[in-house]
């Protein structure tokens, strides 16, 4: 019967010639998947961590490193990125656990999980513990990629706009005299009105950034069970992400160094059209 029967065909040569295959196929058979998912994921741990060190260790939370940060760069976009992770950088309560997370990706264990029948096993993105065994398994690195490149990296920018978007409400707020009087949540809901639903526009993305990843362990639930669900570094990293995102909603003037000097806020744009005016008179 027809429906019970399966044919495979293998080609093979008597002649000992060879098959040629394309080019696409050949670059797939050399590809080795540990290796492809490594690379990803450590240039996502570097371009996570990397910059934010390097503006903390540095750059200065001052007037002049603000100036200097904003007229970095010619170019708007870059320019813009620059400054609000330079912004970001220099928040202590957000700068420690969006450094902190990376790392531990690389050393802490991701969850646990009974890999083999009556037997624990640890998981770590470079392999995995079973009984004192420890077993290299590249898929382990498709976790970690997949959290570095997908979400972590994001959220980050998405929090360091956030950042960013708080500064300028406070300062011009703070330009107006309007911080500490008794109708300035009104008067910032009038005079900021844009910057406020642009703030909370991209603390909706960061959310939803954050919803997702926890949705995706469900995955890991149905692989390996109820206790690799509850231990997964997924899981615990959503609560992290869900208060960076409060702490950075609820920023005040304290938490910028130059606010309590009461300088005055000055777009990129215009800072460094005033020093072209400077230099030319």
């Amino acid at each position: 019967d027809d429906h019970y029967s399966n044919q495979l065909t293998v080609p093979f040569s008597l002649d000992r010639s060879k098959s040629e295959f394309s080019f696409l196929a050949r670059l797939i058979l050399r590809f080795d998947f540990r290796t492809i998912t490594m690379f990803l994921y450590s240039w996502g741990f570097f371009m996570a961590t990397l910059p934010l060190i390097f503006l903390r260790i540095f750059t200065s939370n001052d007037d002049n490193y603000i100036k200097y940060m904003c007229n970095l760069s010619r170019r708007r976009y870059i320019r813009k990125v620059i400054f609000r992770l330079f912004l970001l950088s220099h928040q202590d309560k957000l700068f420690y656990p969006i450094i902190i997370l990376p790392f531990y990706s690389v050393i802490g264990p991701w969850f646990l999980a009974f890999l083999v029948s009556d037997y624990v096993g640890i998981v770590f993105a470079w392999g995995q513990f079973i009984d004192g065994t420890f077993l290299p398994v590249g898929f382990t690195f498709v976790f970690a990629a997949i959290f570095m490149l997908i979400f972590h990296l994001p959220f980050m920018i998405g929090l360091s706009i956030i950042v960013y978007l708080r500064y300028v409400e406070i300062e011009k707020n703070n330009q107006n005299g309007n911080e500490h009087s008794d109708n300035s949540p009104r008067t910032r809901r009038i005079n900021s009105k844009r910057i406020f639903k642009k703030m909370y526009f991209y603390a909706l993305i960061c959310v939803i950034l954050t919803a997702s990843q926890f949705f995706t362990v469900f995955i890991f639930y149905t692989s390996y069970g109820f206790l690799a669900f509850i231990t997964n570094f997924y899981v615990w990293s959503c609560v992290v992400y869900l208060l960076l995102v409060k702490f950075a909603l609820n920023l005040d003037g304290h938490d910028f160094k130059p606010m309590e000097n009461k300088t005055t806020y000055q777009p990129c744009s215009q800072t460094r059209t005033n020093n072209i005016n400077d230099e030319q008179n």
